[in-house]
């Protein structure tokens, strides 16, 4: 995830140097925002701002410039409360995508779905836990 201040501006500023962007810039920006708006920003050196950056899925969030660090402590807060094992499946699933297909991916996300350490007591409290928020009550009912 990426959050940025709303002053924040990104670029492939090469072309001004008579190169172009290296460390694969054009290639991972390109399987992150197609093929046309990188081959604009990497052939004029446009910069990016921050709003540009978040409607075209280059930043998840854009905060105000002095707030970015306490919103990042925020959203890091909001995920450490969640399942670890979880967390650790969906980051583990996300960061191949641009590596493997989609079938590929698919396989990999139900491997991690039904691996037997995801079938433990914190995916029953998880559940417990929304029923009962939903239900208004101290457990799953008796079955």
């Amino acid at each position: 995830m990426i959050l940025t201040g709303d002053n924040a501006q990104f670029a492939l500023p090469e072309i001004g140097l008579g190169m172009l962007p290296g460390a694969g810039g054009t290639q991972r920006l390109a399987r992150l925002v197609g093929q046309q708006l990188t081959m604009r920003w990497a052939m004029t050196g446009e910069m990016i701002s921050a709003q540009t950056a978040l409607q075209h899925g280059m930043s998840s969030q854009v905060c105000p410039t002095g707030l970015t660090v306490q919103y990042a402590l925020e959203l890091a807060e909001k995920i450490a409360k969640q399942a670890p094992l979880a967390i650790r499946a969906i980051k583990q699933s996300l960061k191949s995508i641009h590596e493997v297909t989609l079938s590929q991916g698919l396989k990999l996300e139900s491997m991690h779905f039904y691996k037997k350490e995801n079938q433990n007591l914190e995916v029953c409290n998880g559940i417990s836990n929304n029923y009962c928020r939903r239900k208004k009550c101290s457990g799953l009912p008796d079955l």
